[in-house]
Formats: C-alpha cells, structure tokens, sequence
C-alpha cells in the first residue's frame, strides 16, 4: 500500500463532498495523489447530486497545497492554520485535467 484517497462519505444535503489523501512517505512525490485525487472527482461528479467538493489542510503543508492547487481547488477560507479548498463542478468540467 503507498497510501489512500477517499470521500468521507456521501454528498451532503447541498452536494458537497470531502476529499481526503495520504500518502506513505517513501511513495510521495510521484504524482500518485493527483492521480488518485483525479479518478476520484471524475466519479464523484458523475453523481447528480455531488455539486462541490471540499478539502482542507494546513497551511504550512505546502505538499498538500500544490496537490489542490494542480487539481483546480480554490482557498475558500482561513481558519487559523488551517485552509478550506472548494471545487465546483463547473470548474471541474472546464479545468484542464491535470498531467500525470
């Protein structure tokens, strides 16, 4: 196993959904999270009802941050340390996907 993406469950009553990602650290920087990352948003916006994707990290983990950033995500909020990151599915559709 070199680490997981998930969604923490279904899309919520207003359609939004939670990306989660780790990796192991001999596996990182290798592309394997936007990989990862990238076949799970195409599935998740095949559902209807998934309007937005959501994520969060801290703000120092710049590993983290590049990896939304290439994804298409957006700063959406600060909470302390902390950033929120938003991706419609209308930036989804028209946001170049990124290379592998």
């Amino acid at each position: 196993m070199v680490g997981a993406a998930t969604f923490n469950g279904p899309p919520s009553t207003d359609g939004a959904v939670e990306l989660g990602y780790q990796v192991v650290p001999a596996h990182r920087r290798r592309g394997l999270t936007v990989e990862a990352c990238t076949a799970l948003i195409d599935w998740a916006f095949t559902d209807s009802r998934t309007k937005r994707i959501v994520a969060d990290c801290a703000a120092d983990n710049g590993a983290s941050v590049r990896t939304l950033e290439k994804l298409g995500f957006m700063v959406a909020a600060t909470r302390g340390d902390r950033l929120d990151w938003l991706l419609a599915r209308t930036d989804w559709t028209h946001w170049p996907k990124p290379a592998l």
